[in-house]
């Protein structure tokens, strides 16, 4: 059975980056449409609730506003930005937030696809995280997971079998990280989470598609200038699957509603 699966980082639940930090019903309206368009049966959100001091739209969220689509809902651990969300058309017999750390967030769901149980896990770490922090949470999690799996999110780390030219990505990260862009840059090029999920045997499902680096972020939201584009949003799965497409979706509307483009794979369970 072949179903769509969609990972998209909504940028701070639609708040604006800087105070009062109110809802961006602009952003809103444009990411629904997005969603409406490619109509995933599973939706992976990171970044998906609002800002503490923004509760007065509680986005109890993300399923209210797409409550046409899906019924089926798993939260995050607890309510705050890069807290990540998982709804599904499909029924959702479990989710375990609880492996959840400060700065490494974790979603881990079961869901029934044509009488199979899948595992997803959703996985946001702050983009403080060390690539070695990363790998070291990661690995117990890889291990623990069962035969129909699929871990997708906003993993903030680059793959090794992407190409990158040092000195541009430096160029770019100093832009807006100022002192501490140089060594973001040399602790990014070291692969090591995106390694972990290689070493697992797991199938990156966009070069799964595509030979060519492409990027997931930044949109022209955030910035035109492209020296610190990379690909940080990923879809990875089981062999028990085959990739039957998978791509990065970008148009008007996803370069205006998040600083992410999203991304998506259709699968084949087999």
């Amino acid at each position: 059975m072949k179903f769509k699966i969609m990972a998209y980082n909504i940028l701070n639940g639609f708040c604006n980056d800087n105070p009062p930090y109110e809802i961006n019903k602009n952003r809103l309206r444009t990411l629904s449409r997005v969603i409406e368009k490619e109509n995933p049966d599973i939706l992976v959100l990171c970044e998906a609730f609002l800002w503490s001091f923004a509760k007065k739209d509680s986005l109890g969220d993300m399923k209210k506003i797409l409550g046409s689509m899906y019924n089926i809902y798993a939260p995050a651990e607890y309510n705050f930005r890069w807290a990540p969300i998982l709804l599904s058309k499909f029924p959702i017999d479990d989710f375990d937030a609880s492996f959840t750390r400060a700065g490494l967030n974790y979603l881990r769901t079961e869901i029934k696809i044509n009488g199979k149980l899948v595992t997803i896990d959703v996985f946001h770490p702050n983009p403080r995280i060390s690539e070695v922090e990363k790998s070291r949470f990661l690995k117990p999690l890889l291990k623990s997971a069962p035969g129909n799996y699929i871990i997708a999110g906003d993993l903030n780390s680059l793959s090794p079998q992407d190409q990158y030219n040092k000195k541009k990505l430096t160029r770019g990260y100093v832009g807006f990280m100022n002192g501490r862009g140089k060594a973001k840059v040399q602790d990014m090029l070291t692969c090591k989470t995106i390694e972990s999920i290689l070493d697992e045997n797991l199938i990156d499902t966009y070069k799964k598609m595509h030979n060519e680096t492409d990027f997931t972020m930044p949109t022209d939201l955030r910035s035109k200038n492209k020296d610190s584009s990379v690909r940080l949003d990923y879809v990875f799965c089981s062999n028990n699957f085959e990739v039957v497409d998978s791509g990065i979706i970008k148009n008007k509307s996803t370069e205006r509603a998040s600083d992410h483009y999203p991304i998506y794979a259709v699968l084949d369970i087999k």
